[in-house]
């Protein structure tokens, strides 16, 4: 297969989608705009599992889909060929995709989950991108789309990775004793009433994805003509017929005081899959004789005998949360998101959660990505039928204005026995 066209399917894909309309994965957080540390009971698992320990006795049964992509160039009205090309040529580009689907069955303060997961971040030099994508590999000077002498196109900015992989996990959170918190509050005037600690583990298999470049094409105008030297590679390295595995472990602390404020720190997504072996598939780019083309020569196939290591984007989360009313809660948290084979990433949030106690539940949320360069809005709303919940999330409302560069999408359903 021609790896370039999963690059055009990925852009295509990420405009098509903005066009329809960071990363949470609960639909209650999509509608937030935010996975906050903060959030508890049900909807703990992709923000702290230490929320696990402050919901009912009762048994429950969810089931969700969610989807999340955004990239840091294009938004929903830039989708011609000319646009694209015109926005690419200043910029590296990324590109970023997750989602998630399965059914989780919780009792008291333990959960149990059975899911799929997927994610992947991928950073492109803009020249590189022209290169990789163009139906012959080029870089281009006319109709003032490069205005320099010269330009270099630096594969070795290009870097990223992704996995697709089957997730099993176990979840318990309990409270601090409450003679410690006793002892703590003696004497103090501001009280604090619990202290919740709670972690996660995951047992994860499935197929991992590392995407890395080598060298650099350099291209300059000769009397008008275009003249190419030096020489780069492409490479994506991929698990075959062995799986990767890997144990990953969330860790969580949540704090409430007087009645309506909590605190919460979370450490989420710790540990990585690896294999013994992948494919590596790839191109490689040089001069042709008369150093006025590039010559691309596919790599196929090639089995490499060592080790390969994806190891999951590591997220720190501090985060605060005031019920406000019986019915009004309000959210602000900072994130930060580490990539193994990608930047870092910088999250503020902040959102709303209005009617809590009727049967439909609105939200409200916002947030900036560093990573994406952007603001994002969410909206959100449950429905409460019984023992039936219904929660459903969206982003970025900004599309409804034409201006969105992500698209988020959940939907999940709880029972409580």
């Amino acid at each position: 297969m021609k790896y370039k066209k999963i690059i055009v399917l990925m852009l295509l894909f990420l405009l098509v989608s903005s066009l329809n309309i960071n990363a949470a994965l609960n639909p209650k957080s999509i509608g937030l705009g935010h996975d906050f540390a903060t959030l508890s009971g049900d909807d703990f698992y992709y923000s702290n599992p230490a929320g696990l320990a402050d919901r009912e006795d009762r048994f429950s049964l969810k089931s969700y889909a969610s989807f999340s992509a955004w990239n840091n160039i294009l938004d929903n009205t830039e989708f011609t060929e000319d646009v694209i090309k015109s926005r690419l040529e200043d910029e590296d580009l990324i590109i970023a995709a997750e989602s998630a689907a399965g059914i989780h069955l919780y009792y008291k303060n333990f959960a149990l989950g059975i899911s799929g997961r997927a994610d992947g971040l991928m950073e492109l030099d803009s020249d590189v991108t022209e290169i990789l994508t163009a139906d012959e590999p080029q870089i281009t000077f006319e109709n003032g789309e490069i205005t320099a002498e010269s330009v270099r196109a630096n594969f070795d900015v290009t870097e990223g990775g992704a996995a697709a992989a089957a997730d099993i996990s176990l979840s318990y959170a309990r409270p601090v004793a409450a003679n410690l918190i006793e002892n703590f509050n003696e004497n103090r005037e501001r009280k604090i009433d619990a202290i919740y600690l709670g972690g996660t583990f995951h047992y994860l298999e499935g197929d991992i994805y590392n995407f890395a470049g080598d060298g650099e094409i350099r291209a300059e105008l000769d009397d008008g003509d275009i003249k190419y030297s030096g020489e780069a590679k492409f490479f994506i390295d991929r698990t075959d017929q062995e799986k990767a595995v890997g144990s990953v472990f969330d860790l969580g602390l949540n704090l409430k005081m007087e009645d309506r404020y909590s605190f919460a720190f979370a450490l989420m997504n710790i540990g990585e899959l690896s294999a013994n072996s992948y494919l590596r598939d790839g191109y490689k780019y040089y001069p042709d004789e008369n150093d006025t083309k590039l010559i691309e020569e596919e790599i196929e196939d090639q089995q490499i005998e060592e080790q390969i290591k994806y190891k999951l984007p590591l997220i720190y989360k501090l985060g605060a949360k005031m019920d406000y009313s019986e019915n009004t809660s309000y959210f602000a948290e900072y994130a930060r998101v580490d990539y193994d084979n990608g930047p870092n990433n910088n999250i503020y949030s902040f959102a709303g959660e209005f009617r809590q106690k009727s049967r439909i539940p609105l939200r409200l949320g916002v947030n900036y990505a560093s990573l994406r360069e952007s603001t994002e809005i969410a909206g959100g709303l449950a429905f409460n039928l019984a023992n039936l919940k219904i929660d459903f999330g969206v982003a970025d409302l900004r599309a409804l204005f034409d201006d969105a560069k992500s698209l988020k999408l959940g939907l999940a359903t709880t029972i409580t026995f």
